[in-house]
């Protein structure tokens, strides 16, 4: 007959995707080392990699473009709707650069680094979605206004 304390560890014991369970000796060792969140086999880690091969590069190149045209054109640089489109663009640039290059380099090259490093991936990847949301907000809310109000919205801009 098990006691309480048994049937309690045995509900909190954790269990991995390949069916093991950690030994109480390793299970800190192994967390601390960040061993416990690369969860992915091989298959897994091929179409991952190719995934973000291909549409890392690729939301970097239309980003890119999107900033060239909005640059190049002065009618397009002087209303605010594409100033925070290119605002967006920007931070969808850094966005695919850092989590392509984060999630590549420890899902699947499986690279340890110092705690300095990858606080600072963790915190690109961090900062550049955070500024996506906010341009994606700032446009939702440009867009509201000159729906909403086009007549205080085209005075405004003409302004």
């Amino acid at each position: 007959m098990q006691t309480h304390s048994e049937q309690n560890q045995e509900v909190t014991t954790p269990l991995y995707l390949n069916g093991s369970t950690p030994s109480k000796s390793t299970d800190a060792s192994l967390c601390d080392s960040l061993q416990c969140y690369m969860v992915l086999n091989i298959t897994e880690k091929a179409a991952i990699s190719s995934i973000c091969f291909i549409a890392g590069p690729v939301t970097f190149l239309e980003n890119i473009l999107v900033l060239l045209v909005i640059a190049s054109s002065t009618t397009l640089r002087r209303r605010p709707s594409y100033l925070f489109i290119s605002s967006l663009a920007l931070a969808d640039t850094f966005a695919s650069c850092f989590f392509t290059f984060a999630f590549l380099d420890f899902h699947v090259y499986n690279q340890r680094d110092g705690p300095n490093i990858y606080l600072f991936k963790l915190g690109g990847v961090t900062m550049a979605f955070t500024g996506s949301v906010g341009s994606l907000l700032l446009t939702a809310l440009d867009r509201y206004l000159c729906i909403y109000k086009p007549s205080n919205y085209k005075v405004q801009n003409q302004v």
